[in-house]
């Protein structure tokens, strides 16, 4: 007769003192995973707008090519982004994490700015490809805008 390991026990005794299945385990593990994946795709965004940003209105270091770049990694960024916030991440299980629970609250207010998000960076990236600087810039300063509208009610600082 072969017994369960003690690492085995050890870990369904766990889950079975916090009240959790395994089952249960695993879905936090899958929010967790949501929360981090979500957070890295935010930072990154934030870090491709301000360097395209930089590439397009800087006049001495202006680099078009570069800026187009860094748009189409913008739009890559939040294809499936959304998703990633089909479920509540409770900031008390999930300190990590910066969403506000006014996020599923008005989840459909959230998803039409997510979308707004996502179709600034289309914008960004056709107005870059024809060159066109001066509504770059424009829209440039309102996706800006629209980002921090968004952090004010959706996220935590």
């Amino acid at each position: 007769m072969k017994y369960p390991s003690c690492k085995t026990l050890g870990t369904a005794l766990l889950l079975a003192t916090l009240g959790l299945t395994p089952a249960v385990a695993s879905d936090q593990a899958q929010l967790a995973q949501a929360v981090e994946a979500r957070i890295e795709r935010f930072d990154e965004i934030d870090r491709l707008f301000k360097s395209m940003r930089f590439r397009v209105v800087t006049p001495r270091h202006q680099d078009l090519e570069a800026a187009y770049e860094y748009a189409q990694a913008m739009s890559q960024q939040t294809q499936g982004l959304v998703e990633l916030f089909d479920h509540p991440s409770d900031r008390s299980q999930f300190r990590f994490s910066k969403a506000r629970p006014s996020i599923w609250q008005n989840k459909s207010d959230f998803d039409a700015q997510m979308l707004q998000m996502q179709q600034q960076f289309q914008q960004l990236e056709d107005l870059i490809a024809a060159q066109d600087v001066d509504a770059a810039e424009r829209l440039i300063d309102q996706t800006a805008r629209s980002c921090r509208a968004c952090h004010n009610s959706y996220r935590f600082r």
